[in-house]
């Protein structure tokens, strides 16, 4: 019998086009990347405080959110197909980014979401009890105890980690 795993994936760039999403919103948004970077804090980026910063509607950033499962990539179904526990783990404000989630459809494929905020040396993903870890950054791999898995998008796609997942049920 095969032990049932915890797989910890983040969602930005893993299960969520970021790169396209934020590309959207410079389309939608006039001076977005002017005023990106100052809204972030501690917990990462807001749209919330960003709307304010920039001087822009809310509804202007929450109509793009709204569409959010256009961002998902393509493969994150096969997702489904495996009989272990996915928790998405995401950092950022936590209402942003759950909004994004829920939005994106990827709550469906995830038994849990959680929302890891602060440094990524005090507060590591692996925070959550999980036998493995998938990440595109490696300063979110680097400080955790667990197994784990680079993902990068240029190189990596989902069938690598269901390798990846089949390598560690042999191993358990």
């Amino acid at each position: 019998m095969v032990k049932l795993l915890k797989i910890g994936i983040d969602f930005d760039r893993v299960l969520f086009d970021t790169d396209r999403f934020k590309e959207r919103l410079r389309e939608e948004i006039e001076g977005f990347e002017d005023t990106y970077e100052d809204a972030k804090d501690e917990n990462g980026y807001s749209h919330l405080r960003h709307a304010e910063i920039a001087d822009e509607e809310v509804e202007s950033f929450e109509k793009v959110i709204e569409r959010a499962e256009k961002f998902l990539f393509e493969d994150v179904g096969e997702l489904e197909a495996i009989d272990h526990r996915v928790l998405v783990l995401t950092r950022g404000e936590p209402e942003h980014q759950i909004e994004k989630i829920r939005n994106s459809g990827t709550h469906h494929i995830a038994d849990q979401v959680h929302v890891v905020n602060g440094d990524p040396e005090k507060n590591p993903k692996d925070i959550v009890d999980i036998d493995l870890l998938v990440d595109d950054q490696m300063y979110e791999l680097e400080p955790v105890e667990v197994e784990t898995f680079h993902f990068d998008r240029e190189k990596h796609g989902m069938e690598d980690l269901l390798e990846k997942i089949k390598q560690l049920e042999g191993e358990k």
